[in-house]
């Protein structure tokens, strides 16, 4: 869980760096590091690149799978959506509040009240 957000910080700031240098020719990792090919620019194109790797395994993670991961901190009253379909989809309105390995499923309607469905024992 950790990784993926730390992956996923990297690929967006990899991202901007590529956006300045479509948009304006400037490529601040170079400009920061002294040249494209100096050791550093090099060290940090190459974590870019195998955070870019690491964050195509989130396309195929389902949201269940990524829930099992749950921390104690995220037990003691974090809330997180869940859903079965991968991450890169939306969560249909859905949000799961994970209290001590039991599950409540609430929704909202039209109006934004929040309403119960029910309870189940998670795995």
């Amino acid at each position: 869980m950790v990784m993926d957000r730390i992956a996923m910080i990297v690929a967006i700031i990899g991202a901007l760096n590529w956006g300045s240098v479509g948009l304006f020719k400037f490529d601040v990792v170079a400009w920061i590091c002294g040249g494209q090919t100096s050791l550093a620019a090099r060290i940090i194109y190459t974590v870019v690149a195998l955070a870019g790797l690491w964050c195509i395994s989130l396309l195929f993670r389902s949201r269940e799978s990524l829930d099992e991961e749950t921390t104690l901190e995220q037990n003691a009253g974090l809330t997180h959506k869940s859903a079965s379909a991968p991450l890169w989809l939306p969560s249909k309105g859905t949000t799961t509040v994970k209290v001590h390995k039991v599950s409540t499923r609430f929704f909202f309607d039209e109006a934004g009240a929040k309403k119960k469905l029910g309870k189940k024992k998670a795995p």
